[in-house]
């Protein structure tokens, strides 16, 4: 009798074991069986046969697991050849010039070509034992060319003899190999500045070649940025530049300061061993342009709608304030009137300010902005022991914060295009009116009917033809009258326009609402809330200026009225007055003075 048996390993040694029952069962064991009838049982022999040794064969030849054999750590001069088979036995290789002729399996196991020369390059030929399945046998393959491409050609062959092994693979595996780049040179670097259509090339000192490692450019002042290329020799290279540490794989914009920038390229060849360092510099001429960190206009707005323009700040008056202005130029240096420099020998002025004003905003100009000077505004407080950044948008500051951090001085630091030149400029703010002190002057106690000293806003260089103000000896609970032949009201020199004139006999304020001619007459507190009061309005506002009105002030009104047009101009007047703790207690006119005018 023959038994297969199924479900074993190639070559492997197996113990046999077995027993013998008689084939019909027919013996009578045992006449009264476990339930008391006559029961017929097969019987089995009385020992174990075994054990019988036995060896299964092995015909077919070794494989290599998927995705070998395989190379890693590639570099320009070796590589490492790595396979893993399926079973144990051994591996021969030959390594040959790529195109070469394959050589057979015979050829392989002897170390030689196809024309049976033997390969003596050290470690291009040889055999490794397996000596575990499913395991790396690692290969170093030393003496590459780099940049050269080889046929690496494999053979297996699994362990012991016929019949339990020793079958070689019938047909040889191929695997190729390049050997890396070892090139960490650059072959070209180009810089050029793109202006719309235009393309200017720049010159680079020395002649570029790739085994000089330093070079120059020279550009004028207006280059602010160019675009770099840099064109690796090798295309393993690829990728593999870097510029002041940042990887640069394609033509670049580089910003370029004034004065010298330097570009240090690093080139790491296809090999990630060999580097190369070239440096790169590029110097831009620097002038006025970018070396100015001068203002060219310094405006203060009160909340009220006042400016003080630089020469109201205490900068000369016209014409040594100003370069470029001639004898019309009535608005001195200020946005009005942008073609107007300031005298940048001047760097600290006082901005006179109402105590009735709440906030003040800066506006400053750089006169070099349009070449990359920009101002910064600084008061004392805040975050920063050297004071804290204005919004850019509103550069407001509200007086009352400046006084608590023990500030009066606002600080402008321009810095030129350069990015190094920089200027400081100052705006004292000098508070006058109610509640500061005339010289020589101070209250015997602070309190009751007097303010607490306020140290912030000491007495006020205000002009001289205005009186000074101090504490207030007594409440002022009469409002404020305009002066003789105050107030005006004539039609403006362009059609559907008009101009107010004022003057009051205190410090103060006037509101105004044009109404249609005939209109119902409004009541002082229509007038100075007319916005909100009167539907009817044409227009509306507040005339005030730096004197508080105590001067001869005048406003144009040129929007919302029609030409050749009958209106009536209601105006009325409100002072500064305060109370005993100097909070603001204004007295408002009973009621407001009418004008009839005809617009041109």
């Amino acid at each position: 009798t023959v038994t297969t048996f199924t479900g074993l390993s190639s070559s492997d040694e197996y113990d046999f074991y077995m027993v013998t029952k008689h084939a019909t069962g027919g013996l009578d064991s045992d006449n009264t069986g476990p339930d008391g009838s006559s029961v017929v049982y097969g019987e089995f022999s009385r020992s174990v046969v075994g054990p019988v040794a036995a060896r299964t064969t092995d015909t077919t030849a070794p494989f290599f697991v998927a995705s070998y054999p395989k190379t890693v750590d590639v570099t320009g001069f070796s590589a490492t050849l790595v396979a893993r088979l399926t079973e144990t036995g051994k591996v021969w290789w030959v390594v040959l010039d790529k195109g070469a002729t394959a050589p057979s399996a015979a050829q392989v196991k002897a170390g030689t070509d196809s024309a049976g020369v033997a390969v003596t390059k050290t470690s291009f030929a040889g055999v490794s034992a397996v000596t575990s399945g499913e395991t790396d046998i690692l290969v170093p393959l030393s003496g590459l060319t780099p940049k050269k491409t080889y046929d690496v050609y494999l053979l297996a062959k699994d362990d012991d003899t016929a019949p339990y092994g020793g079958n070689d693979q019938p047909t040889v595996t191929k695997k190729e190999i390049t050997a890396a780049s070892v090139d960490a040179s650059l072959s070209g670097i180009s810089v050029k500045t793109v202006v719309g259509t235009q393309t200017t090339t720049h010159t680079i000192q020395p002649v570029f070649a790739s085994t000089i490692f330093e070079y120059r450019t020279f550009v004028n002042v207006t280059t602010s940025s160019v675009m770099i290329t840099l064109t690796a020799n090798d295309t393993q290279s690829d990728g593999l530049i870097t510029v002041n540490g940042t990887q640069r794989a394609a033509p670049f914009v580089a910003p370029v300061g004034v004065g010298k920038n330097v570009f240090v390229i690093r080139v790491t060849a296809g090999d990630g061993l060999a580097v190369s360092t070239y440096q790169y510099t590029i110097t831009r001429a620097f002038d006025d342009t970018v070396r100015n960190a001068s203002l060219a206009v310094l405006d203060v707005t009160m909340d009220d709608g006042v400016v003080l323009n630089s020469t109201d700040l205490g900068g000369a008056r016209w014409p040594f304030c100003v370069k470029g202005c001639d004898q019309n130029s009535r608005a001195r240096c200020s946005v009005v009137n942008p073609e107007c420099v300031m005298d940048s020998l001047v760097t600290k002025y006082v901005a006179s300010v109402p105590q009735r004003i709440g906030t003040i905003s800066i506006a400053a100009t750089a006169f070099r902005a349009s070449s990359g000077a920009t101002v910064k505004i600084f008061v004392k407080g805040g975050v920063s022991s050297t004071g804290a950044v204005l919004d850019d948008a509103s550069r407001s500051v509200s007086l009352a914060s400046l006084k608590e951090t023990g500030g009066g001085v606002i600080t402008l630091v321009v810095t030129a295009g350069d990015r190094v030149t920089k200027k400081t400029y100052t705006i004292t703010v000098d508070r006058y009116g109610p509640g500061v002190y005339g010289e020589g002057y101070a209250p015997s106690s602070a309190g009751g009917s007097f303010a607490t000293h306020d140290a912030f806003t000491t007495r006020a260089g205000a002009d001289p033809t205005v009186r000074d103000l101090t504490v207030i000896p007594k409440l002022d609970t009469s409002p404020p009258t305009f002066l003789a032949s105050y107030p005006q009201v004539t039609a403006g020199a362009v059609a559907g326009t008009l101009d107010l004139v004022v003057q009051l006999s205190e410090p103060g304020v006037v509101y105004y609402v044009v109404l249609p001619d005939a209109a119902r007459a409004p009541t002082a507190r229509e007038v100075k809330e007319a916005g909100v009061l009167r539907a009817d309005a044409l227009a509306v506002g507040t005339i005030s200026d730096i004197k508080s009105l105590t001067r001869e002030t005048s406003l144009s009104v040129t929007t919302g009225l029609a030409a050749t047009t009958v209106y009536d101009v209601w105006l009325v007047a409100e002072d500064d007055a305060k109370d005993y703790d100097l909070e603001a207690k204004p007295n408002l006119q009973l009621a407001p003075v009418r004008l009839n005018v005809t617009t041109l």
